[in-house]
């Protein structure tokens, strides 16, 4: 459930399978994964120079709209996505998080979603 504005909430997760706290998406093309429920969603990819304190830089997002109550694959191009920063850049070899945001501002106040097989995938779909 999503009170009145401003507010939100979500879910993250980190994909960092090195080292050096990131991941190199630089080789694939897409992000898909498959849902379910009535609420629209924003996916946000956030690269290395991105900073959790809210800020826009490094973070790119897409808006995805309420997928119904039937499993559906979802596929984003990366090319689809939105950066933050007007003046920014993604960095799709340093990718360190995904996260899925649930706001006031993009959808049902309340309501339910089902998320699985989150994954990337070469070309466009």
């Amino acid at each position: 459930s999503v009170e009145p504005v401003p507010h939100f909430n979500g879910w993250y997760t980190f994909v960092t399978p090195n080292d050096i706290g990131v991941s190199d998406w630089s080789a694939y093309g897409r992000v898909g994964l498959f849902a379910k429920g009535n609420p629209a969603f924003t996916i946000e990819i956030k690269d290395r120079m991105s900073r959790d304190d809210g800020s826009p830089a490094g973070v790119a997002e897409f808006v995805v709209s309420a997928p119904g109550p039937e499993w559906k694959q979802i596929e984003i191009p990366f090319s689809a996505f939105h950066l933050k920063a007007t003046d920014g850049l993604i960095d799709w070899s340093g990718i360190r998080q995904l996260v899925v945001v649930f706001s006031d501002v993009r959808s049902e106040r309340d309501g339910w979603l089902s998320l699985d097989h989150l994954y990337v995938a070469e070309g466009t779909p």
